[in-house]
């Protein structure tokens, strides 16, 4: 009879553990999985490289010119209007 009552109490708890055990944090368990998509996001951005493609220099620098032709064009075209 003690042996049964005891049987049953210990089945009793051992249930109550594996229930206890299941119970999950699911707001956590998503804040864990953002970090760590944010970290691999970061990562892989920091290994890439950007594109590089072919540049005329010379035609930057035209189009930069010089202080003096710039004001040169701006009288040139305030006489045309």
């Amino acid at each position: 009879m003690l042996w049964n009552i005891f049987l049953h109490l210990s089945l009793i708890f051992e249930k109550k553990l594996i229930d206890m055990g299941i119970t999950r944090l699911k707001r956590k368990a998503k804040r864990n999985k953002q970090t760590a998509a944010k970290r691999q996001h970061n990562i892989k951005q920091q290994g890439s490289k950007p594109v590089i493609k072919n540049i005329d220099k010379e035609a930057i620098k035209a189009s930069f010119g010089t202080a003096s032709a710039k004001k040169e064009k701006e009288q040139g075209e305030e006489k045309k209007a």
